[in-house]
């Protein structure tokens, strides 16, 4: 398989989970009730928790439009290319911890509610998720740093 058909699938399959991963974080930002008497602190916390996950799942957009738009702009090296191409996998693989995660603890709310198996599992999963959603970040940006090495080594 060609790399540059393997960069469109790595962009397009990074592009659906994310947006999966969007669509669930608005289902779950709507049916969190700010409004109980007793646990709004909570509520709010895990509101907040809820809306950082939406914006790491738009940087991850953000991160499968970069390798799709270099790709057609600029004819991208190895090195570059497999930056960008990993940034998009630990993005997804972010996207999937936390939304397995959210999911976890909002539809077995009975089941999770004080199961020591259950919490180590949202923790494991949390901390992948920041663990994985930083290493995406990282990838994408040294595959930018990489090209533009690239492009500036080709000029000299």
């Amino acid at each position: 398989m060609r790399s540059l058909s393997r960069s469109y699938q790595i962009a397009a399959i990074g592009a659906l989970v994310h947006l999966a991963g969007l669509g669930v974080v608005i289902y779950v930002m709507r049916s969190v009730s700010l409004d109980s008497p007793g646990d709004s602190f909570a509520a709010g916390l895990f509101a907040g928790f809820v809306l950082v996950a939406g914006l790491f799942s738009l940087l991850g957009l953000a991160e499968a439009a970069l390798l799709a738009i270099h790709e057609v702009v600029v004819p991208l090296a190895t090195w570059p290319r497999r930056f960008l191409q990993g940034g998009v996998v630990f993005g997804v693989l972010s996207s999937l911890a936390i939304a397995f995660s959210m999911g976890l603890t909002h539809f077995t709310a009975d089941w999770a509610n004080g199961n020591p198996l259950a919490l180590r599992i949202t923790s494991v999963l949390f901390g992948a998720w920041i663990l994985l959603a930083a290493a995406g970040v990282l990838c994408s940006l040294l595959g930018v740093v990489a090209n533009a090495a690239v492009a500036v080594h080709a000029r000299l």
